[in-house]
């Protein structure tokens, strides 16, 4: 029998934002850039980002649409040193 690994919800949440990081890194963006582009609150980004804020589906969309990705890639694991998206 194989055996599953549970969801952690706060470590889901810690990865997303850490990916979310990445990504706005890769882009040159500030926070307040990103918050801006994604029509949030800066604060909003930095828990976000820091996974100390909650964020509905909704907050993803509007934060992978301002990074010109799919929602699906906040969802990847962040690659150290690069996000792996094509230059």
């Amino acid at each position: 029998m194989a055996t599953s690994r549970k969801a952690d919800p706060r470590e889901a949440r810690a990865s997303i934002g850490r990916r979310i990081r990445q990504l706005r890194k890769d882009c040159g963006l500030t926070q307040l850039e990103l918050a801006q582009k994604a029509n949030v609150h800066l604060n909003h980004i930095q828990g976000v980002e820091t996974a100390a804020k909650r964020a509905t589906i909704e907050m993803y969309c509007a934060i992978a649409r301002a990074l010109d990705v799919d929602w699906t890639d906040l969802l990847k694991r962040p690659v150290k040193g690069r996000s792996g998206r094509k230059a």
